[in-house]
Formats: C-alpha cells, sequence, structure tokens
C-alpha cells in the first residue's frame, strides 16, 4: 500500500469520485467490531420484533443461514459463504481440505438497522457488519456474523471482512491475534473501494504526523482511542500488506506465531531477516515514499 506513486494525481482523482460515497462506505467498519457484540449461541437470531415466519433459513455444511424470508435467497447466500470460507482457509491457513466446521456458523441478514443493533448493539450504529467467535478451554463453541442487507451490498461491504474474522479465529484457537494483525488481514479481503478509505486515512495521518511507531503499534493489545481508529485501521493494513508482500502470507502467518513465544525482534530476525522492528519501522516508511 503505497502513500505517493506516479499515479498520485489519478489517485486523488479516485478518491473525489468516492468523497459522495464516503458516508455510506464509513458505515461499514470504523469502530472496533468485538466490543460491542454480544456473545451468543442462540440457534435462531433472537429478534423479539420478527417471528420466525419471518425468516428464510438453510443449512449449509459449514453455515447456518438467516435471512428476510422473501428478499434475499439463503440458499444462494449460503453457497457464497461457503464459497469465500474455502478461500479464506486456502489462503490464510494454507488448507485447500478443510475439516467441516462444528459448530457451524450462523450468518444473520438483517432487513433493518433497527434489527441489526438489537443483535449487536448500539454501539454498532456506524457498521454494517459485525463477527463474533467463542472460545472455551481453545475450543470454538460459537460463530457468528450479522449482517445489515437494508439497501448496504453486504456482500462487498461487510461479509468478507467479518467472515476473514471467523476464519482467522481458527489460527491460534484460544488465543487472540494481536489487533493490528487481525484488523489488517481482514481489510486486505475488503472491496478496493473500502480499501482506498484506509489508504485516504493513512495518506491524511502521515502528512499530519499521527502514524503509530511499528513499535507501538505491533505492541498495542487493544484498539487505540476512537480518534485514532482511522490511522490504525489504515496503517494496521499498510503493514500486513508489507510484510505479506515482503514473502508470502504462509510467512506471515508463522511471523505471528513466533511473536506468541518471542520478543517482537527476535521474531523479525527469525522471520523476515529484520533486525529489529526500528529496521522494520524504516522500511515500512520507505515502502510509502515516492516511486520515482
Amino acid at each position: 500500500m503505497r502513500l505517493f506513486s506516479r499515479k498520485s494525481i489519478h489517485m486523488t482523482a479516485v478518491v473525489v469520485a468516492f468523497a459522495l460515497a464516503i458516508v455510506a462506505l464509513r458505515v461499514e467498519a470504523q469502530s472496533p467490531r468485538r466490543s460491542f457484540t454480544k456473545p451468543s449461541v442462540a440457534p435462531s437470531p433472537a429478534i423479539s420484533e420478527y417471528s420466525d415466519s419471518n425468516w428464510a433459513i438453510h443449512d449449509s455444511p459449514n453455515f447456518m443461514v438467516w435471512c428476510p424470508a422473501g428478499e434475499v435467497s439463503p440458499a444462494e447466500l449460503g453457497q457464497h459463504c461457503e464459497a469465500l470460507r474455502s478461500r479464506l482457509i486456502a489462503k490464510w491457513l494454507g488448507n485447500s481440505n478443510p475439516p467441516v466446521w462444528s459448530p457451524k456458523c450462523l450468518v444473520v441478514l438483517h432487513p433493518s438497522r433497527s434489527s441489526y443493533l438489537q443483535s449487536v448493539g448500539v454501539e454498532a450504529a456506524d457498521t454494517a457488519g459485525s463477527s463474533l467467535v467463542v472460545c472455551r478451554a481453545s475450543k470454538v463453541v460459537s460463530r457468528r456474523v450479522d449482517l445489515r442487507g437494508d439497501g448496504i451490498d453486504f456482500r462487498t461491504a461487510a461479509l468478507p471482512h467479518e467472515l476473514a474474522h471467523v476464519v482467522l479465529a481458527e489460527l491460534f484457537p484460544g488465543r487472540s491475534l494481536p489487533r493490528w494483525a487481525d484488523e489488517g488481514m481482514a481489510i486486505l479481503e475488503d472491496s478496493v473501494s473500502k480499501r482506498s478509505l484506509h489508504l485516504r486515512d493513512l495518506q491524511t495521518a502521515w502528512v499530519d504526523g499521527r502514524l503509530f511507531h511499528l513499535r507501538d503499534l505491533l505492541q498495542m493489545r487493544e484498539y487505540p482511542v476512537s480518534q485514532d481508529w482511522g490511522v490504525f485501521y489504515g496503517q494496521s493494513a499498510s503493514v500486513v500488506e508489507f510484510l505479506v508482500n515482503r514473502s508470502n502470507t504462509r510467512q506471515f502467518v508463522n511471523f505471528l506465531a513466533r511473536l506468541a513465544e518471542e520478543d517482537l525482534d527476535a521474531a523479525l530476525r527469525e522471520t523476515y531477516a529484520i533486525t529489529d522492528v526500528e529496521e522494520l519501522d524504516r522500511l515500512w516508511r520507505a515502502s510509502l515514499l515516492v516511486d520515482r
């Protein structure tokens, strides 16, 4: 993810072209995801304002899909989820023939904003999707994705990002990924238009001198304060992309595994032959400069 290049004029035009869509796209994911999701292992959306007769339900090998009756085919959405799951697992887990999920992942497509917020909480008012994986004793006991279906293209605006979070929870069962890695990897699955907004936030933070030093970003245990969400998401995606492009996704996953056992500098040396995080910070910032 480069900040400036020969295409900077073109990028400016692209940003302007997306300006009218920014408000809608910002609904997609600009607040921490799991801080507002209510844990639930209920077999249904448990939405009091809708009876079961208002829902169309489809069971696929790895998903139970609930959609508003007559609006979206749950079978078609289930097939889409299955294909997306296979691609994500092959990419990040390196498994082309994964075992079926037990329990299945509940996917709920909500007919309205109020229905969505009733399930995930009012703190999610600025989002279009939410995911939750519950583990007990290093075993997954619940998987769930909630999506808004009211005038939002949930197939591109929210589903790939949220399902990526569900898949990535399989990497190290019982242990949470670092926030920057979890969000950065999920953002790489977002649409081009959505990623362009994160790039814009990264550009703004660069100009304003608000970028995190990578030692601070990579050791961050929780999400930053709300005014830093934009730079956090943009920088996390950029750093993940930089490290993945330096080798491949499996090498990046190996780096994350080492982080659980070694200090940051040692993990960088052994995985990427980078001396320490100071060198990584210099290399990453250099990758953002003009490609002359």
